[in-house]
C-alpha cells in the first residue's frame, strides 16, 4: 500500500518598556507574578515574560494570561529572560511582538519559529545559544533585527517565508552560519521579493556561497511498512525511523532514503 506524506520543505531589548498602546492606569506599578514556572511582569493590560523557573523542556508562551482577576496580553519577551537557560530546548511564541536583547543568549533552545506578529529582535537575542533551525513565518509586518541577534555557530538552517524583508542593523549571523548554513527561500514568494533576498545582505551571502535554495512543498511517496534512513545534508547517517515517527525529528533539512527513493526534505 502506498501513501503520500506532505512535508513542508525554510533592538534593542525593552527591559522595562511595553507596547505604545498599553492601557495603564496612572501611577500603577508593574505587577510581578508566575504561572506554570513562567515569570511575568504585568502592567495595565499587557505583560512581558521575564524568566522561567520550571523544569519543562518545552514551553508554549500563551497569547494572554490571567492573574488576580485581570487578563494580560503577553506582548514581549524581556531582555535576558532565558539568558543561559539550559532547561528549555524548544519554545513556541506564536503571539510575541518583541524579543529583547540577549533574551535567549546561551540558552539550549535548538529551533524557533518567529511569528507573524514579531516586530523586533534585540541585540544578541540568540547569541551563543544552541539554535540550529530558524524559521521566519509569513508576515507583511516590518521586522527589525539588531546586531548579532543570531550570532551562534550552531545555526545551520534558515527558512524564510516572509514577503517583507527584515531590516538588519549590523551583522546578525555568525561567520560559520554564513559560510556553512542553508538559506531556504519559500518558492511561493513573488519573484521580485525572491530577487531582493538574492541581492540584499545578509541573505545574498548564502546564494553567493551556493547555500541559498528556492524551495517549496514536496509530496513524497513511501511504503508505510518500510523504514526511512535519515541523513544530514553532509551525508552523515543519523538514524533509521518508522514513518509514524517522522514528526519526532527536530526541525531541519535532511536527506531521506527508502529503497530507490532519495529526497532532500525540510521538516518544520
Amino acid at each position: 500500500m502506498r501513501h503520500t506524506f506532505l512535508l513542508i520543505c525554510a533592538i534593542t531589548g525593552i527591559c522595562g518598556a511595553y507596547a505604545d498602546n498599553t492601557t495603564t492606569p496612572v501611577g500603577e506599578d508593574p505587577i510581578p507574578f508566575q504561572i506554570n514556572g513562567i515569570e511575568y511582569i504585568g502592567k495595565g493590560t499587557y505583560a512581558q515574560v521575564t524568566g522561567y523557573t520550571g523544569s519543562d523542556t518545552h514551553l508554549d508562551i500563551p497569547r494572554d494570561v490571567k492573574y488576580d482577576g485581570r487578563t494580560y496580553l503577553v506582548y514581549n519577551i524581556q531582555a535576558n529572560a532565558f539568558n543561559g537557560n539550559r532547561t528549555v530546548t524548544s519554545i513556541s511564541i506564536p503571539y510575541i511582538h518583541v524579543i529583547g536583547a540577549s533574551a535567549f543568549a546561551g540558552s539550549a533552545v535548538t529551533a524557533i519559529e518567529l511569528p507573524s506578529t514579531l516586530t523586533t529582535v534585540g541585540e544578541s537575542a540568540f547569541a551563543g545559544s544552541d539554535l540550529q533551525t530558524l524559521t521566519f513565518q509569513k508576515s507583511s509586518k516590518a521586522l527589525t533585527i539588531a546586531q548579532d541577534a543570531f550570532n551562534t555557530p550552531s545555526l545551520q538552517t534558515i527558512i524564510m517565508l516572509r514577503q517583507e524583508l527584515p531590516t538588519t542593523n549590523g551583522n546578525i549571523f555568525s561567520e560559520q552560519t554564513l559560510s556553512n548554513g542553508q538559506f531556504l527561500l519559500e518558492e511561493s514568494l513573488p519573484e521580485d521579493v525572491k530577487e531582493k533576498y538574492r541581492t540584499t545582505e545578509p541573505w545574498k551571502t548564502f546564494f553567493e556561497n551556493n547555500r541559498g535554495t528556492i524551495t517549496g512543498n514536496a509530496d513524497i511517496e513511501y511504503s508505510h511498512s518500510d523504514l526511512f534512513d535519515v541523513y544530514t545534508t553532509g551525508g552523515l547517517r543519523l538514524s533509521t525511523i518508522a514513518t509514524d515517527n517522522i514528526g519526532t525529528l527536530a526541525p531541519g533539512l535532511y536527506i531521506f532514503r527508502q529503497g530507490a527513493m532519495t529526497k532532500k526534505v525540510l521538516i518544520r
